[in-house]
């Protein structure tokens, strides 16, 4: 559960209990003025006055009465997630999805391309694909609120710069500053595990949990989403979260970073096919989705495939638990889909290598948006700047 900053001034008391009221309404409506009063610790007139303001703007919708044993009925008041839209976006490599959602984050349009490895073909088809999101954004009261990016690679999240995204032959790239001039709206660029986290942390497998980690395993390797106290970690320089390139193996294989025996050398799908192919002899490689059908129809070499594969997640994931101790792990990404064969695997090597893991309680369990975890978060990032940041005024 992402936290906000609580700061303020003066000048910001009714801007802050503007927001205080919309979101008790958010999150636990339907809900009467009077609960409002009572959750909020504000009086009844200003809880009436900040109703009407939010009934004005389009943010609330009376939606009824309540049965009452005596005195008058109140009237339960609800969210209006079709108030405005976002658009989300993953940009990865070789593909990028695009959605619209609302402010509830649910999806009224999605679509995925094929993109360039050329910098200056990749942004011409990020522009064309946000034109085509646009018209697919309803009438609103608030239109399209922002536009938010999950991007792989290192991100400079306070400026808005791809740093550096070696698989996809980006460097230094001001991906703010070039969507806010080329669409007036405003924009957030993130890493894509960061962005994963965020969704999950709000709508998803993760909501509630102040203590989280979203392990995101792909073609292009692996990433690490942190939540530690209500807020993501990034780090100094956004760096935070590249843990595929944990060293389990000091003798291992040379990994592209340069670095040997790095954790998505073991753990990765490319891993996961090396290592079916090895056990089933055989040339041509398979995809992790036909590896997984084998494993469900009784294939004994899919199996172990998966399974060593799941020992060597584990192994890693060791490491993370040790240092940050979460409350669950999210697994995004092509592996997520295992989870049948990999889980049991991950759990017992976690037991065997953390000393406090039987005394503990981590959940482990696949991302309720699959596929479209990064571009849904990164989504979840302009609501929750747009409900919870005091510089955004309703």
């Amino acid at each position: 559960m992402l936290k906000r900053e609580m700061t303020g001034d003066a000048d910001l008391i009714k801007q802050i209990n503007l927001m205080l009221v919309m979101n008790l309404i958010r999150e636990k409506g339907p809900i009467s003025r009077i609960e409002i009063s009572k959750m909020s610790k504000l009086n009844k007139a200003t809880v009436s006055s900040m109703v009407e303001e939010l009934i004005a703007k389009r943010y609330v919708v009376e939606i009824g009465e309540v049965k009452s044993k005596r005195g008058r009925r109140p009237t339960l008041l609800n969210f209006n997630g079709d108030a405005g839209y976002v658009i989300g976006i993953e940009l990865n490599v070789g593909f990028m999805t695009v959605i619209v959602v609302n402010l509830n984050a649910s999806v009224h349009w999605k679509k995925s391309y094929l993109i360039s490895d050329n910098e200056k073909e990749i942004v011409d088809q990020l522009f064309k694909a946000i034109d085509e999101a646009r018209t697919a954004v309803p009438q609103s009261a608030l239109g399209i609120i922002g536009i938010g990016i999950g991007v792989v690679g290192i991100v400079n999240h306070e400026t808005g710069t791809l740093v550096i995204a070696p698989n996809a032959g980006l460097q230094n790239l001001p991906l703010k500053h070039l969507v806010e001039s080329y669409t007036g709206i405003q924009t957030f660029v993130d890493n894509d595990c960061n962005t994963s986290v965020i969704g999950e942390s709000t709508f998803g497998a993760g909501k509630g949990r102040n203590h989280q980690i979203l392990l995101s395993v792909t073609n292009r390797g692996i990433g690490v989403g942190i939540v530690i106290d209500g807020k993501v970690f990034r780090g100094q320089d956004g760096f935070a979260g590249e843990m595929g390139h944990m060293t389990i193996n000091m003798e291992g294989p040379r990994c592209n970073c340069g670095n040997r025996g790095c954790w998505e050398m073991y753990s990765s799908p490319q891993a996961l096919i090396r290592n079916f192919k090895k056990n089933k002899n055989i040339e041509t490689p398979p995809k992790v989705d036909e590896i997984i059908a084998l494993a469900n129809a009784g294939d004994n070499a899919a199996i172990t495939a998966l399974t060593e594969t799941g020992e060597y997640l584990g192994i890693g994931l060791a490491n993370v638990v040790n240092t940050f101790n979460p409350e669950v792990i999210i697994i995004r990404g092509d592996m997520a889909k295992a989870d049948k064969w990999i889980l049991n695997p991950i759990r017992r090597t976690l037991s065997e290598r953390c000393y406090f893991y039987a005394s503990t309680r981590i959940d482990i369990v696949p991302s309720r948006f699959g596929e479209l975890a990064a571009s849904i978060g990164a989504a979840c990032e302009v609501i929750h700047y747009w409900f919870y940041s005091y510089e955004q005024k309703l």
